[in-house]
């Protein structure tokens, strides 16, 4: 008796006595679609997935906002350089560029030594993968363009602020 069916309680009902009529020393106790199976197996795989998805993007959040504030300090300490350079017709452009160029920098040396660490230790990780390799090319490209791309926004607005910046008034101060 095969009975193809999506929902297993459709059934339900008629099984058990189906199977006991058939063999008598088997006991059907539940029934459930091999989906359903499939889908509870996994189940403490995918929430711990996602816990550390939320904890990945909790600390991506951390560090741009990091980032946001080392540059927005260090473009305050450098307000006068950055009046002098304006005074000597540097635009708000070249401002912007200077600043989030300086950021770049600073943060591809971050990842080139971060993707080296990660590529010599994801051995260790080899028994915890499924469906990638060790030396993903997909994940050791994707994730250092996502951490720049992030570094690139949080300096960005430090960077406007800068641009903005009154070479008079800072002139003037000192």
């Amino acid at each position: 008796m095969f009975v193809e069916s999506s929902q297993p309680q459709a059934v339900a009902g008629t099984l058990p006595a189906a199977v006991r009529q058939l063999f008598s020393d088997v006991v059907v106790s539940r029934i459930a679609s091999l989906e359903g199976i499939r889908s509870g197996s996994v189940a403490d795989q995918r929430s711990t997935a996602w816990l550390l998805g939320l904890f990945a993007l909790l600390g991506l959040l951390l560090g741009v906002a990091g980032v946001h504030g080392v540059i927005s300090h260090r473009a305050a300490q450098r307000t006068r350089e950055i009046g002098i350079r304006m005074v000597m017709g540097a635009t708000a452009g070249k401002v912007v560029g200077m600043v989030v160029r300086e950021t770049l920098m600073v943060s591809l040396v971050g990842c080139a030594a971060g993707v080296a660490a990660a590529f010599a230790l994801s051995g260790l990780l080899r028994s915890l993968l499924f469906g990638v390799t060790a030396h993903d090319t997909v994940a050791f490209a994707i994730f250092p363009a996502v951490l720049l791309a992030a570094a690139v926004l949080a300096a960005s607005i430090p960077a406007w602020r800068a641009s903005r910046i009154d070479p008079a008034a800072t002139l003037r101060e000192e």
